[in-house]
């Protein structure tokens, strides 16, 4: 049995408006191809300038570990607002990291953008965290991209702070218990001693940090190269608008 073509003889002007139909679903597909390429541009522009919770930046403090007291904190790097401010007997411990970066997350209702930390084991939770938290990002810094390790010297956010909590308030530490050693009473040989160090004064440095974090978060910072704007870190941080800057919470 032979097939016999058909031929549909169609008039042109009912085939114009399939023409136009398809060419407006062209145009409006460019467009709205242009306009996510502009809206990531612009993303990308904003957050290279730094905004709020762009980067947090993690370090320990060293200075009062021969007595027994290990500190860590985490600074957002716009604003340089204290994230946490905490002593333990030990900043080596990825649990315990891992438990102030959650902590801040949960305050936050969010994560940042990006990590900053030095390379040492006790880092290896928070950017396993971090790098999993931004996994589905559609910037050029999700996945593994959200976590940087970095050296203390390029990490001058939380340094700069380090330097300024040393000659204001941990050189007084310092010097106590060095008294206290250096007076016989101390004997940091001992266990009984170091347990009785870290019983009697751990609530007192843990207070004492406290108020620092509050009078740093509180104070107005003047412009320079380690600070973006001059201002209070709380205000920065929480009304970027104001400085023409956005939220990059995640």
């Amino acid at each position: 049995m032979k097939t016999r073509a058909v031929n549909l003889d169609i008039p042109h002007r009912e085939l114009l408006p399939l023409k136009v139909n398809k060419c407006k679903q062209k145009e409006y597909e460019s467009n709205i191809t242009h306009l996510l390429h502009y809206c990531v541009i612009l993303t990308l522009v904003a957050w290279k300038r730094g905004n709020g919770n762009f980067c947090w930046h993690l370090d320990g403090y060293d200075k009062l570990k021969p007595f027994g007291f290990s500190i860590h904190g985490g600074i957002d790097g716009f604003s340089q607002k204290i994230l946490w401010l905490e002593v333990q007997r030990s900043n080596k411990n990825p649990k315990v990291i891992a438990k102030y970066f959650l902590g801040y997350i949960e305050v936050a209702k969010g994560c940042p953008a990006r990590v900053y930390n030095d390379l040492g084991t006790e880092n290896g939770l928070v950017a396993g965290i971090q790098c999993y938290l931004r996994a589905d990002g559609f910037d050029q810094y999700s996945g593994t991209n959200a976590h940087k390790y970095v050296p203390s010297t390029s990490n001058q956010r939380i340094e700069c702070f380090w330097s300024s909590y040393r000659k204001q308030r941990s050189s007084w530490w310092i010097d106590f218990f060095n008294d206290l050693y250096e007076s016989d009473i101390l004997d940091l040989a001992s266990e009984i001693h170091r347990e009785a160090l870290w019983f009697c004064f751990s609530d007192l440095l843990q207070s004492d940090l406290d108020k620092v974090k509050e009078y740093w978060n509180s104070h107005r910072i003047r412009k320079s190269k380690h600070a973006t704007f001059s201002g209070v870190p709380d205000v920065v941080y929480f009304l970027p608008e104001d400085y023409g800057q956005t939220d990059c919470l995640q």
